[in-house]
């Protein structure tokens, strides 16, 4: 007889968001498509993009960085397959597009402003999904079912 075990990492889970907050963020990483293997960086310091980073760890990123947005400068040119970017201003995403790979992926996590410099070079020309989340209207039963299950579970933990 054969077993088959599944680690599944333990989150933890700032004071500052609630079980509706980690149903949208874990429907979010879905459409972000992270896959096992991928390098994720996080933008941002708030407890969003902390458990943002811890959920990408989850759904099976090997590398996860969270970085402050005055570090990005320093960050390796198209070193990342996705880009979680957590802040509510545009005024790192130029920095964000530029350290993420060909081919990878940008999600704007929460309201940005307005964009005000060209994209063509780095959307179009490189081929970058840029992904738009809006906070969702509706959750639906099935994502607060397995976060309900994740907290019963142990998985995620409330506190950090």
């Amino acid at each position: 007889m054969t077993v088959s075990v599944n680690f599944v990492p333990e989150v933890k889970l700032s004071e500052a968001v609630d079980a509706a907050d980690v149903a949208g963020l874990v429907k979010t990483l879905r459409r972000a498509q992270i896959e096992l293997g991928d390098e994720v960086v996080v933008v941002g310091d708030s407890p969003r993009a902390r458990l943002a980073a811890d959920l990408a760890a989850s759904a099976g990123a090997s590398c996860v960085r969270l970085v402050e947005p005055s570090a990005l400068d320093e960050a390796p040119e198209r070193s990342a397959d996705v880009v979680i970017y957590a802040l509510g201003e545009a005024r790192w995403l130029s920095q964000a597009l530029r350290i993420t790979r060909d081919l990878g992926r940008v999600l704007l996590l929460g309201p940005v402003a307005a964009i005000d410099f060209d994209v063509y070079p780095d959307l179009y020309k490189r081929s970058i999904r840029l992904i738009d989340v809006r906070p969702p209207d509706e959750t639906s039963p099935h994502t607060t079912e397995f976060v309900q299950h994740l907290i019963r579970s142990g998985y995620l933990q409330w506190g950090a």
